[in-house]
């Protein structure tokens, strides 16, 4: 059994997850940590990693040094997604990182991230993955992946401008966003009958509030069945809450409270898109996958 962690920063919070590997490379999560830290903060409109948000991040990444140096974890590694794709000072904050963790961080291209997020979420939710079809899709802050999951690999991975940070911040209506899908789906399609399978704090905040879960309980959350319907329920309920009184309903996250809405329009959006009308939560993701192809593929994200 071999223990690793992997550290994903995202444009609304720092994740960590420590796991096990055993000869068969089947991954088990021992432990799981998530600080709100947004350094995606108005990078749309500035241009650049939000100065307090990164002061969140780097005070997270010692904290996780601290969790995984405790540990006596040896194999780690720190990706960056779509703010550190996005943000022009990137180069700067990554050498801010190496001198706080002692080596870069890896910026995850697009696909790269679509790909093994896809892989976290369905290789844990599926039987037999090698013969499952799957419509992937990754609300996080900054950016949407989608990936069309087939024969133990995606078979095609998109990343759409639109993030539940985003679109919030830039105040995205309905429409905006049905036109985005147009621009990037219009050669991306289904076969009638798919799964879909989502993961993402929208996603899984959904699933939470659904079942009324407080704590947040991951286990309970992976594989449940959100039906449209269900979901445009939970959306008209928490719109008619002010921002106070969404922050007191049970399964969900008070930092979440603020970008809930704008996360479920576009999950909505993308639902219609597909003339889906039921999705599995997946609380698996990127950090699983990212473990997953380690264990694999002996991958060079690690160190």
């Amino acid at each position: 059994m071999m223990s690793l962690a992997v550290i994903d920063i995202g444009t609304n919070s720092t994740r960590l997850l420590i796991g096990e590997l055993n000869e068969d490379s089947i991954m088990k999560r021992r432990e799981c940590f998530t600080r709100s830290t947004r350094i995606g903060r108005d990078l749309s409109k500035r241009g650049y990693l939000c100065p307090v948000g990164t002061v969140k991040t780097l005070a997270a990444l010692k904290e996780y040094k601290c969790i995984i140096e405790d540990r006596g974890i040896k194999n780690f590694v720190i990706v960056g997604t779509n703010a550190l794709r996005e943000a022009r000072n990137s180069s700067d904050f990554i050498d801010e990182v190496k001198g706080v963790m002692g080596f870069k961080v890896v910026i995850l291209s697009a696909e790269e991230e679509a790909g093994l997020s896809a892989m976290g979420a369905l290789i844990s939710l599926c039987s037999n993955p090698r013969h499952t079809t799957a419509l992937f899709v990754d609300i996080g802050g900054g950016s949407t992946e989608i990936a069309l999951w087939k024969e133990d690999k995606t078979k095609k991975n998109i990343s759409l401008p639109l993030g539940a940070v985003r679109c919030f911040e830039g105040s995205y209506s309905r429409e905006k966003i049905k036109k985005i899908l147009l621009e990037s789906l219009k050669h991306f399609s289904v076969e009638k009958g798919t799964l879909m399978v989502g993961a993402g704090g929208t996603i899984t905040s959904l699933a939470a509030v659904h079942k009324g879960l407080d704590p947040y309980d991951p286990d309970e959350v992976h594989g449940t069945l959100l039906l449209k319907d269900g979901i445009k329920e939970i959306g008209s309920y928490l719109s008619g809450l002010s921002l106070e009184k969404r922050k007191g309903v049970a399964g969900l996250e008070e930092n979440r409270s603020d970008i809930i809405l704008p996360g479920i329009m576009i999950l909505l959006e993308i639902m219609e898109w597909f003339a889906i009308d039921e999705i599995t939560a997946s609380d698996r993701d990127l950090l699983d996958g990212l473990a997953l192809s380690y264990g694999s593929k002996k991958s060079s994200f690690f160190s």
